[in-house]
């Protein structure tokens, strides 16, 4: 069992709900400007490359998306232990320079994100720069007060 004191072994992380150490298993999900990319069924995202008129994702040392060609857009998934979320945050969309974050929406972790190149090209779910989705607040507790 763990809690909010434990360190969890190999970069693990305590499971709010259960009170066990998640282990630190990442992948990647990669993308074009404009794709909405999700980690729901493979955790939460723990890492974002996000890289506007070109194609800056698939420098290896960014170490995201380093085999492919034209992704403008990458996210590492993590702790898929934590299992699916039930419940998700409708994707929202931001301008150019504009804050987005879970706190702000009734979400605790971050489960997606979409990424533009020059131009508003987040289309699918909503219209903007820049999208995000979250888990709702039951799937993990987050007190935002002491981020």
């Amino acid at each position: 069992t763990c809690s909010s004191r434990t360190v969890c072994a190999d970069n693990g992380l305590c499971d709010p709900n259960t009170h066990e150490c998640v282990a630190y298993n990442s992948s990647y999900e990669c993308g074009k400007y404009g794709d909405f990319l999700s980690c729901e069924d493979y955790g939460v995202v723990t890492g974002e490359c996000g890289s506007g008129g070109h194609d800056d994702c698939t420098d290896p040392s960014k170490n995201l998306c380093p085999n492919d060609k034209d992704i403008f857009e990458g996210v590492q998934c993590n702790y898929p232990s934590l299992g699916v979320p039930k419940n998700i945050t409708n994707w929202v969309c931001g301008k150019y320079g504009t804050e987005l974050s879970c706190s702000h929406y009734n979400g605790s972790a971050l489960v997606g994100v979409c990424g533009a190149g020059r131009n508003e090209d987040c289309k699918k779910y909503c219209h903007g720069w820049h999208a995000i989705q979250c888990a709702t607040e039951d799937y993990i507790a987050i007190n935002w007060s002491k981020c």
